[in-house]
């Protein structure tokens, strides 16, 4: 089938991230990681290191919500089949089966994004289906979404690509607090787009042990090529989960409610971060979560706020998500009757924004995917490159992952 005749799917998935403060709160419905749940974060937080393991291939600092792609292309794998399919599970790292997946993986946005009243950070989780007006969509594909997504359809008219990536563009402005404007770059969207699914996250959350701005001083931060720059570091003492190896050490550092944190990986001086990031597995991540342990330590952290895009039909692609992209050997018939036109992604992309200072995190980002058709305490101090992850104490969900190679430009 030539490409011409081929219609295209539109993906999107937005997250920001803030620093706020509430009192007296509902407790959440899931409280701990159950036996059903597991497959799926399991999964997710291997899908999540392979990404981030992708995207570290190139130089540079990287920001991204691997949670995000993830819900953005679970939604959209309910719509593959045959080779496609397989493809998508195998790169996406779907363990557990189809329903299954799709209802414990819904369980978990809903929970993580309920309305949760007086937490004392806030986590907003939105899907959303933006469907071609007069485009008939299989009735158990809108059921998945609908159902285990919660991802209404509403009607556009692609006819008029500008006013659809317009729409599209200000709803996830909307869901991200405006700080993804502008997630669709013109051409993005066209008048062959039958479909845009869409995922935005929200979330804003106070440091439980917030940094002293009076502590905050220009320091030096060590450069993999020898040289140094001098930037705002944070500091502060204080008890924080930490666990130590050969090659790295890991800061565990909570926001309010204990429910949320994000952990510093931070290699060891005798070790290079392409040499941690080389050996990066979701496996031995969590291994060294599990087994931090409190202690009084010193802790110094960058201030920074960082912009990134990731080029993510490429990344996919490499990984192995190859049919998915290719007009002729895609196979979306299970989102519509492909007999007028063969659906494919057409593009894929990830934007996304962060900011860390003494209060807390401030943070956003949205994927877009296109379908065709002692005396004193030890010290550990980020101040040479180093990872970062936000996640889900709860479930040990990571939503966000990063890392921080040069912040002499990310500071503010």
């Amino acid at each position: 089938m030539s490409k011409c005749l081929a219609s295209r799917v539109a993906i999107a998935a937005c997250v920001a991230v803030a620093a706020a403060g509430c009192t007296q709160r509902d407790p959440r419905a899931i409280s701990e990681l159950t036996p059903a749940l597991e497959p799926v974060v399991h999964g997710n937080n291997e899908f999540a290191v392979k990404l981030y393991k992708a995207a570290a291939a190139t130089p540079g600092n990287l920001f991204f919500s691997p949670f995000s792609v993830s819900a953005a292309f679970g939604m959209t794998y309910a719509g593959a089949a045959s080779s496609t399919a397989q493809e998508m599970r195998d790169v996406l790292s779907i363990q557990a089966d189809d329903a299954a997946y799709h209802q414990e993986f819904g369980a978990l946005i809903a929970d993580l994004g309920g309305a949760h009243e007086g937490r004392g950070y806030e986590l907003r989780i939105a899907n959303r289906l933006f469907g071609q007006k007069d485009f008939a969509f299989q009735k158990p594909f809108l059921d998945v979404t609908s159902t285990d997504y919660g991802a209404p359809l509403e009607r556009l008219d692609f006819t008029d690509p500008e006013a659809a990536r317009t729409h599209v563009n200000q709803w996830t402005s909307d869901q991200t607090e405006g700080k993804i404007p502008e997630l669709f770059g013109a051409g993005d969207i066209d008048a062959q787009t039958q479909l845009v699914l869409a995922n935005a996250i929200y979330f804003h959350a106070d440091w439980k042990l917030q940094f002293d701005p009076a502590n905050t001083q220009d320091s030096s931060f060590f450069l993999a090529n020898g040289e140094t720059e001098q930037v705002p570091m944070m500091f502060q003492d204080g008890k924080f989960r930490v666990n130590a190896v050969d090659a790295y050490s890991t800061l565990e550092m909570n926001y309010a409610d204990d429910e949320l944190s994000m952990v510093l990986v931070i290699p060891a001086e005798s070790h290079t971060l392409p040499e941690v990031e080389s050996n990066l597995t979701a496996d031995a991540l969590q291994g060294m979560i599990d087994g931090a342990r409190e202690e009084e330590v010193s802790v110094g952290l960058p201030r920074f706020k960082l912009d990134a895009r990731l080029p993510l039909k490429d990344l996919l692609e490499g990984m192995g998500m190859k049919n998915a992209f290719d007009s002729e050997a895609a196979d979306f018939s299970g989102i519509a009757d492909t007999s007028a036109g063969n659906l494919f992604l057409q593009t894929a992309v990830h934007q996304a924004y962060v900011q860390v200072d003494e209060e807390g995190t401030e943070a956003a980002a949205a994927t877009g995917v296109g379908v065709g058709l002692t005396s004193a305490p030890p010290s550990l101090y980020a101040d040479h490159p180093f990872v970062f992850l936000i996640r889900d104490r709860l479930t040990n969900s990571i939503l966000f992952a990063g890392r921080i190679e040069d912040p002499k430009d990310l500071a503010f």
